[in-house]
């Protein structure tokens, strides 16, 4: 049996049974081979762009015999697929930019997607903004702390779930500020040292364009630390 890491087995919790997904920039495929091997996912795509990463994924697949229900395809995003053919597209393990951009570019393959379960390294500001805009609501959130890092988990589907334009929410997570616990409190405590730090570099900097950053920081600096004020006495 497979074992997995805490941020892995945080996503694969997520799956619903019989649910066919598409795991890309899939690497090992770790989570899909868990997923089918556990009988949760009847079949699977694995999806990278780079030769390595697909013939390591490859030999996962081969090394369970898993060959007949997960199929392994070598491209660039949602290009391995087509409309209709995953209920749930997950993409972790990746800077937030990055799952903007192979979201964006492949939203004609998101029509008859259900649910997209994504995990960003970082900038999930810009992933939650790009969901808000493009018709995705937020259903659930979890929160995984590993190796000193925070990984946000946002399970979204079409049409369903929080809608919100506020930048905290957008920021932190608006189902984990529904949520609060301790992690949550550790995760905004966090936030509000980083955005201190930003308003620290930028009140030393000469760039005369500093002005509108400050004001923008400021105001999410402000807002975190209501939350967290909130999240504290919950």
């Amino acid at each position: 049996m497979m074992q997995l890491s805490g941020r892995l087995a945080t996503l694969v919790e997520c799956v619903h049974p019989d649910t066919i997904i598409a795991d890309i920039g899939t690497d090992h495929a770790y989570v899909p081979v868990y997923l089918v091997e556990k009988g949760i996912c009847p079949k699977a795509i694995a999806g990278d762009l780079n030769a390595g990463p697909v013939e390591s994924a490859m030999d996962t697949v081969e090394s369970y015999g898993l060959e007949t229900k997960i199929e392994v395809r070598q491209g660039n995003g949602l290009q391995i697929l087509s409309p209709g053919e995953v209920d749930m597209i997950i993409i972790a393990g990746m800077g937030g930019l990055l799952i903007k951009q192979i979201l964006s570019e492949g939203k004609d393959k998101l029509q008859n997607v259900n649910s997209l379960l994504l995990q960003p390294n970082n900038h999930a500001f810009e992933v939650r903004s790009w969901l808000m805009g493009s018709g995705w609501g937020i259903v659930d959130e979890r929160l995984v702390l590993e190796r000193g890092k925070f990984y946000p988990v946002i399970i979204c589907e079409q049409n369903r779930g929080i809608v919100t334009e506020d930048p905290v929410a957008l920021e932190i997570g608006p189902r984990l500020l529904e949520k609060g616990g301790p992690l949550v409190e550790r995760f905004l405590e966090k936030r509000s040292r980083e955005c201190a730090g930003i308003l620290d570099g930028l009140s030393r900097s000469a760039n005369p364009l500093k002005v509108e950053k400050q004001q923008r920081v400021t105001k999410l600096l402000r807002g975190i630390k209501e939350e967290l004020i909130r999240v504290r006495k919950s």
